[in-house]
C-alpha cells in the first residue's frame, strides 16, 4: 500500500518536498531586482558602488535563506513563532509612534 499524506511528506527528504513552482520565481524576481537596482546604485551611489550593491546581495541572499530554514519548520512552530514577529511589529511601530522617529533627517523626506 503506497505512503500517503504528512507521513510521506515527513519521510520523503526536504528538497523533493518543496515546492519548486513557488522556489523559481521567487529566485528568478530576487535576480531580476538586483539587476533593475544596478544601474541606480550606479548613478546615485557611483562612490562606494560595489559595495552596497554587494550589501543588497547579501541581504537577499540572507532573506532567501531565512525563508528555505523557515519553511523547514513543523505547523505548530510557525504559529509560535507567527505570534512573537506579530508582537514584535505591533511594538515596533508603537515605539515609532511615541518616539517619533523618522527618515526624514537621514533620506531628506518631506
Amino acid at each position: 500500500m503506497a505512503r500517503r499524506g504528512i507521513e510521506h511528506l515527513k519521510q520523503a527528504s526536504y528538497f523533493r518536498a518543496m515546492d519548486y513552482w513557488l522556489l523559481i520565481p521567487v529566485l528568478c524576481m530576487t535576480l531580476i531586482g538586483l539587476y533593475v537596482l544596478n544601474p541606480v546604485y550606479i548613478e546615485r551611489f557611483s562612490e562606494s558602488y560595489p559595495s552596497i550593491f554587494y550589501r543588497q546581495a547579501g541581504a537577499a541572499l540572507i532573506g532567501l535563506l531565512v525563508a528555505l530554514v523557515i519553511s523547514a519548520l513543523e505547523a505548530p512552530t510557525l504559529r509560535l513563532i507567527g505570534w512573537v514577529v506579530y508582537f514584535a511589529s505591533i511594538g515596533l511601530l508603537a515605539l515609532v509612534l511615541v518616539d517619533g522617529y523618522t527618515m526624514e533627517e537621514q533620506w531628506g523626506a518631506d
